[in-house]
């Protein structure tokens, strides 16, 4: 509120930044209450093994309609696997994170063709930077024994090369893009400057150095130059957060709030606006992946500050370690382990704390692990 009221009075941004980003952590962080008559029910597998099933329908659709209905050497041949999906939150790219989080389900309980399925369908989603995120939080939960596992690096290894032929095949040209970020990205070592990068995109000109870069360049200065910034942020939904582009009078397709709403705070003015606006995108080559100014840790913390949003961030991730430590199961441990992994490496690389399609998806499963180790570690009678 304070922060909110400092910068002006954004109270609306306020109120929609707690709407996204409140309810998945209150629902993770809510006790649950063990039920005697539960105490032999896993509504986490049966859950978990019909939504696969679902799941599977879709990835099958996405396939057709990415082979058969959209022209990939023509048009959209980056997010054509969506299907029944739609094009929803990130489209393929949801989709994407999706599957490949599945997938950890399946390789936790030993079914390597299912996680090699699975696995597939995330690759075929053609996000890069999701794929990253997801072989470094398979890392980091096996680092300490990944030599034991050569079953899950020769099925990761094989549905790797699998999936990078069916790109060859079915869309060739994702796999240039994907060369070309990387040869961009590597350009930070040879030649970097911020505030030349900033002039740059103010100038409406093409930027090789990818913005993401340049993104976070910023805001670690502002973050560490400002004591304010520090310890309160700029103000709930005033930087970098869905709710701020939301806003910001620019991206928004709502006629209402177009008219209605020209919210910007000085930092997302400065730093942010002049990286990612819709005039800078609509030039050849200055849109994807590697150029938005996306990440949930970035906004809470620079939105919230280091006591609000710092203990925001400590109380989520602390609560998905108390609920994987009181797992029984190896492989449900595990896989609450990855999750919460995972978590923290999409929200570095994007706004997924505040898209519900992934968030509470993820969180649910997580409660069902909770839930049934409750029900059958602390049973208590029913009350009538």
């Amino acid at each position: 509120l304070a922060s909110a009221y400092m910068e002006g009075g954004v109270f609306t941004n306020l109120l929609v930044s707690l709407y996204l980003i409140l309810p998945a952590w209150l629902f993770l962080r809510a006790q649950p209450r063990p039920m005697k008559s539960f105490s032999t029910t896993s509504f986490y597998e049966k859950t978990l093994d019909r939504f696969a099933w679902i799941l599977l329908a879709i990835n099958i659709s996405a396939l057709i309609y990415s082979q058969f209905i959209v022209n990939t050497g023509f048009a959209n041949y980056e997010d054509a696997f969506t299907g029944l999906y739609g094009q929803g939150g990130f489209g393929s790219h949801t989709l994407s994170v999706v599957n490949l989080g599945l997938s950890v389900y399946f390789l936790n309980r030993k079914a390597y063709w299912k996680f090699g399925l699975f696995l597939i369908f995330g690759i075929m989603g053609f996000y890069g930077l999701g794929l990253m995120v997801f072989i470094g939080s398979l890392v980091l939960l096996y680092a300490s024994s990944l030599l034991r596992y050569w079953k899950v690096l020769l099925v990761l290894a094989v549905s790797g090369a699998a999936g990078i032929y069916f790109i060859s095949v079915f869309n060739a040209r994702n796999l240039d893009y994907i060369k070309k970020n990387i040869d961009q990205t590597l350009l930070v070592f040879e030649s970097y400057d911020y505030q030349e990068e900033i002039e740059k995109s103010k100038a409406l000109k093409i930027t090789e150095i990818p913005r993401f870069i340049t993104f976070l360049d910023g805001a670690r200065q502002r973050f560490s130059g400002d004591a304010k910034v520090f310890l309160m942020g700029t103000a709930p939904g005033g930087y970098n957060s869905r709710t701020a582009f939301y806003l910001n009078g620019d991206f928004v397709q709502n006629e209402f709030l177009l008219k209605n709403f020209q919210i910007q705070t000085e930092a997302h003015a400065d730093d942010i606006f002049p990286l990612l606006n819709r005039e800078l995108i609509q030039r050849p080559f200055n849109d994807g992946t590697r150029n938005q100014t996306f990440s949930s840790i970035v906004s809470i913390l620079l939105e919230y500050g280091v006591l609000a949003g710092g203990g925001f961030l400590f109380l989520f991730f602390n609560r998905i370690r108390g609920i994987s430590g009181i797992q029984e199961a190896k492989d449900r441990k595990n896989f609450v382990r990855f999750l919460g992994i995972y978590f923290l490496a999409l929200f570095s690389v994007q706004n997924y704390m505040e898209y519900p399609e992934v968030l509470f998806l993820f969180v649910l499963i997580i409660k069902l692990a909770e839930v049934d180790a409750v029900n059958r570690t602390k049973p208590i009678p029913d009350e009538a």
